[in-house]
């Protein structure tokens, strides 16, 4: 193998990981097969790719590694390596990897830019060479730099908001980044870059193109991020109101029952010489009759005290009461202290974005008895456990991960709310369902807020 193709060899592979490495370290939690295995698949394409260009090289003289049809060849097999490899939807891997590949075309466009401008100034130098040196050099360290920079906000945008039909459009922007790079500069200002002619405008115009592309996809990605906290405060906000209507609902219960016990206490003596005046006639009957009769008045609405937490008992109150009343067994046990150390409406969000499918999943019950069982205890000093269980006869629908809303059809946003609200607190959320029976599972740590606030 002479230089020239050990050179391209290295090219080609740098292209490809360029693109395809950055995706697998963001979504390294979503893969679906462990390192070594992927290591495997990825190394086994990277040998197929580079040995189908150079066969396709020998056939058509004029491809180039920098050619519209060598890129969207790389792009497509990219994309459905990257689909094989991970559960990340397909609008987000194909968002991601023109991204990154936005990112390496900037670098090689760079790369060839600075080798000219040396090869130009310095004879005897090969401008080849310096182009192939620079690549090498300024390719991996921009996809590491914004790898860094971006890697984390995408990784939140996509966990929290894939199922947002935002992401169709999104994908349109690093797609015509793509498209405008290989169709005018890519290819179009290559040959004005060469001496005599070597025109410094082109490098500003390059320059400026290259900090628009990272400036649209970061303030892209805050904004998913902030919509993303958006949605965070929609269940937050509609778990206060269902808080306020619980306690008002509990409030009204209680005055009612004071009511009631009050006019109780005035009729007390009226009905103490009703009841002795049948005893002295020896109406033993009558009297129990009578006293069947006065208790069955005493309808009142049940309070229970789950916990010395107001927001979180008329949270408890308000869903499992209507789970009794829609003849669901319920069973609750709850060690939760008057305040811990995360908001009220933080937790009320979790416990109650889990209880609302935990209850919509009995109701749609067709079959045996629906029960729903939650407990609730502090774990250590200052962490808790939160886990709710609950029957289901329907089928559970899952997509790239995630459970299936059966109202929107999509992936719920209650339970995108509970990923934000646990990884926020620290903690983790795991799911199970199997023989008729989910569990929702939450640990949170709150307490390492307060730690390294102090």
């Amino acid at each position: 193998m002479n230089r020239f193709n050990l050179q391209l060899i290295s090219l080609l592979v740098l292209d490809l990981l360029s693109v395809n490495l950055p995706f697998l370290w963001i979504f390294h939690s979503e893969w679906r097969y462990h390192a070594r295995k992927t290591a495997g698949i990825l190394l086994g394409y990277l040998i197929m790719a580079c040995g189908l260009f150079l066969f396709a090289a020998r056939l058509h003289t004029g491809l180039s590694r920098h050619s519209l049809l060598w890129a969207l060849s790389l792009m497509g097999s990219s994309f459905f390596l990257c689909l094989f490899l991970t559960k990340v939807k397909f609008q987000a891997v194909a968002y991601t990897l023109f991204l990154f590949k936005n990112v390496s075309d900037s670098a090689s466009l760079l790369s060839r830019m600075m080798a000219i401008g040396i090869t130009h100034r310095i004879s005897g130098l090969s401008e080849q060479v310096f182009t192939c040196f620079w690549e090498l050099v300024l390719i991996p360290s921009a996809v590491a730099i914004i790898t860094a920079v971006i890697g984390p906000r995408l990784k939140k945008a996509v966990h929290y908001t894939r199922f947002l039909p935002v992401w169709r459009r999104m994908l349109l922007i690093p797609a015509l980044f793509f498209i405008m790079f290989y169709i005018d500069l890519g290819l179009k200002y290559s040959p004005y870059l060469y001496p005599p002619s070597h025109n410094y405008s082109v490098l500003f115009i390059t320059i400026f193109w290259l900090i628009c592309v990272y400036i649209v996809h970061i303030t892209t990605l805050q904004i998913l991020f902030l919509l993303t906290q958006s949605f965070a405060l929609k269940e937050e906000y509609r778990t206060m109101k269902l808080i306020s209507d619980a306690l008002t609902s509990q409030t009204a219960n209680l005055q009612a029952s004071l009511e009631q016990l009050l006019k109780a206490r005035h009729d007390f003596r009226h009905h103490l010489v009703i009841l002795q005046g049948l005893m002295t006639q020896s109406q033993y009957r009558s009297a129990a009759d009578y006293i069947e009769r006065y208790l069955g008045n005493k309808d009142i609405c049940p309070v229970h005290t789950y916990c010395a937490n107001t927001a979180v008992n008329a949270l408890l109150n308000y869903y499992l009461q209507t789970a009794r009343e829609h003849s669901v067994h319920v069973t609750a046990s709850i060690c939760l202290p008057k305040s811990f150390s995360m908001p009220d409406v933080d937790f009320c969000t979790i416990l109650g974005n889990l209880l609302s499918n935990a209850l919509e999943s009995c109701l749609r019950q067709e079959s045996g008895v629906p029960a729903i069982s939650v407990n609730i205890s502090p774990a250590g000093q200052s962490m808790i456990t939160l886990c709710i269980r609950n029957s289901y006869s329907h089928e559970i629908r899952e997509q790239d991960g995630q459970f299936i809303s059966s109202k929107r059809g999509d992936v719920g946003i209650g339970t995108s709310s509970v990923r934000y609200l646990t990884e926020r607190y620290h903690g983790f959320l795991n799911f199970r369902h199997e023989n008729g029976i989910f569990e929702a599972s939450v640990f949170l740590n709150p307490s390492m807020d307060t730690a390294s606030a102090s």
